[in-house]
């Protein structure tokens, strides 16, 4: 029998934490509510994989310290940093780039964009991001995969912005459509083929500005659509995660993370992933016709450390 603790603000986010951690089969033994939280006490069978995972040496020390002293590069913060030590008792790898791979897969979500979507996608995000870019690759991914595109923008107020947004789909033949505001915008939405997929490149915004962020949830509200942030590497770690946290809680649940190719330290990109954000994809260097590649925990391991100088390809 294996009994675990759990604080939370609510029972509901108690309960859900005793979910994720002791299963579905976990039994309540005992609720204890204060002035400002609530204790679920629970109970769950310990399987065989349980009592593995306890007689299970401790990771060799070389791979506790190079992960240890990867996390320390890439200025992680100490509370994330723990939490991602704590997982390498269960990583059962003798390689650091395997046993970070693993300790990723186990703190986040890797979830590609998929085709076609069955809702309109906007990337958003703040301004300079590269959204524009990203825009442009996914229509191209979207194209090379077979599938029906429309591309349109919401970004008219920069000058420039659409014309730059029109010569990167040149090569694909496509044309974006330019949306004033938010009615407009729905319009557009409302008259789109069935079966053809709509992205649409968003104004970049403060996410710290109320006006701002309240005239981009109109128009998500407006085109019905799934909100992705897009948010370069190389930010300051405070700012990557209040950021991260302010689009999210407009309904942002996937990240694309931008210029990874020039970043250095990437503690900011993993503390904002953490604010709820699956990885959906990366982009690097100027090139569309690529699409827009994935990421995944062994190959965001793979770059950590490289980049921290323990690894030798980031590929």
């Amino acid at each position: 029998m294996r009994l675990r603790s759990f604080e939370a603000r609510s029972m509901g986010e108690a309960m859900q934490q005793m979910r994720e951690t002791l299963g579905e089969e976990a039994v309540i033994v005992a609720t204890h509510e204060f002035a400002d939280r609530v204790r679920v006490t629970a109970a769950a069978d310990m399987t065989d994989a349980d009592l593995a995972g306890l007689l299970a040496p401790e990771p060799a020390a070389p791979v506790r310290a190079t992960i240890e002293a990867c996390l320390a590069y890439h200025r992680v913060p100490a509370a994330l940093a723990g939490a991602l030590l704590a997982e390498l008792a269960q990583a059962h790898a003798a390689d650091p780039a395997a046993a970070l791979a693993r300790v990723l897969e186990a703190r986040y979500r890797f979830s590609p964009l998929g085709f076609p979507a069955t809702r309109p996608v906007v990337l958003v995000g703040p301004p300079g991001a590269g959204k524009t870019a990203a825009v442009a690759r996914l229509a191209a991914q979207a194209r090379v995969g077979g599938h029906e595109v429309r591309v349109l923008s919401t970004d008219g107020a920069r000058a420039g912005g659409l014309a730059q947004l029109g010569t990167l789909l040149e090569p694909l033949g496509l044309e974006p459509a330019s949306a004033a505001g938010p009615e407009e915008l729905g319009r557009l939405v409302a008259i789109a083929e069935a079966g053809t997929g709509l992205l649409i490149d968003s104004t970049g915004i403060n996410a710290f500005n109320g006006g701002e962020v309240a005239a981009l949830a109109e128009c998500l509200r407006a085109a019905r659509a799934e909100a992705v942030l897009v948010l370069p590497a190389g930010l300051d770690v405070e700012d990557s995660v209040e950021i991260a946290g302010n689009f999210a809680a407009l309904g942002a649940r996937h990240l694309i993370v931008t210029r990874l190719d020039a970043a250095r330290r990437l503690g900011g990109v993993l503390a904002a992933a953490d604010m709820g954000l699956a990885f959906a994809g990366a982009s690097i260097g100027p090139a569309i016709g690529c699409g827009l590649p994935g990421l995944s925990a062994a190959g965001l391991a793979r770059v950590l450390l490289h980049r921290a100088g323990m690894f030798g390809s980031p590929a």
